[in-house]
């Protein structure tokens, strides 16, 4: 299966540019977690190299790159961590991408603390209403890795 993971990137840079390291780690985990079970992941995070090499891309680049992306997929993942003081952290380029995944009929599988669903925009939480959506606790994701997999 082809799954595009996206997550905040702009929102989650330490002031050196780097993916805050829980951030980061907690995505590595989950694109291990995928490719053991055989299959392919297209991530920014990996391809900007967590924040290393971001600013070589182009806006356009960027966008280019991501639309394409999700064209090929058959199921988008969007990731919404919590911050160092436990909120939900939001990204206007996910939101974005789950548009386009909406619009593309792709599968969406939301991952975030449900116990902050509250902080979720209004739009977010009614895409089960008009697409594929299925939603899984953060919290359960870092504790069981395959409960995404078995999700999928």
């Amino acid at each position: 299966m082809k799954i595009f993971l996206g997550a905040p990137i702009q929102q989650v840079q330490n002031q050196d540019g780097l993916v805050m390291p829980n951030v980061k780690s907690m995505i590595e985990y989950i694109i291990e977690t995928l490719q053991k079970e055989h299959n392919q992941v297209f991530s920014a995070h990996v391809e900007e190299e967590f924040g290393r090499v971001t600013e070589s891309f182009s806006d356009e680049d960027i966008c280019k790159r991501d639309y394409k992306w999700m064209n090929e997929c058959d199921t988008y993942i969007a990731v919404f961590p919590n911050d160092a003081k436990n909120k939900m952290i939001q990204s206007a380029g996910t939101n974005v991408e789950l548009g386009w995944a909406t619009t593309l009929n792709k599968e969406i599988v939301l991952i975030y603390d449900f116990s902050k669903k509250q902080q979720l925009s209004k739009l977010v939480r009614g895409l089960q209403g008009i697409a594929h959506v299925k939603c899984i606790d953060l919290n359960e994701v870092m504790k069981d890795a395959h409960s995404l997999t078995q999700t999928l």
